[in-house]
């Protein structure tokens, strides 16, 4: 889903924040969520939401076997929601809720947008914070839009991202 860190070229050493994402493995799919490579300085994620189509446990959610850090393991998060039996989940994450079925619309056509009953809504951190010593330096939240379904926009007509209460987990707001 995502590769951090160094695409075999060289090691970026940066910085990577990933925040109100929604992560859809395909049915069967092995492959990590997020695999970190090469030099990295530090990883956050927060408010991401991890689901594999038919509800099976991810393998990987995030996988650290060929990272290089610039100095010492810098992982945070916050917020997440994964799928319960999940493996490879960083133990520096808090607030992680799991369960069987994140509550989404239709996951059959990819509506990823919550239910009201969806355990993501209003479960995100309002302010995400990053490690200690490691800033993200004017990071861009709570995100402005809407993610586009399905289609790609025009530059300048993305939909301003609703606010009902506290943010929710993912890419998404619950809109009643």
């Amino acid at each position: 889903m995502a590769r951090v860190g160094g695409d075999g070229t060289g090691d970026t050493d940066g910085r990577y924040r990933f925040v109100n994402n929604t992560f859809i493995l395909r049915q069967g799919q092995t492959s990590p969520a997020v695999e970190i490579f090469d030099g990295i300085e530090s990883l956050e994620m927060h408010n991401n939401v991890f689901f594999r189509v038919g509800g099976a446990a991810i393998d990987k959610v995030v996988l650290e076997t060929r990272v290089k850090w610039v100095a010492g393991r810098v992982s945070t998060g916050s917020n997440n929601w994964v799928t319960t039996g999940s493996a490879l989940i960083p133990t520096a994450w808090t607030g992680t809720l799991t369960g069987a079925n994140p509550g989404f619309v239709n996951i059959a056509t990819f509506d990823v947008h919550p239910t009201s009953t969806s355990p993501l809504v209003d479960a995100g951190n309002g302010n995400p914070q990053s490690p200690a010593g490691h800033p993200f330096i004017n990071p861009l939240f709570p995100p402005a839009f809407i993610p586009p379904f399905h289609t790609a926009l025009a530059v300048g007509t993305a939909q301003a991202r609703p606010v009902f209460g506290a943010i929710d987990i993912g890419a998404y707001e619950y809109t009643p």
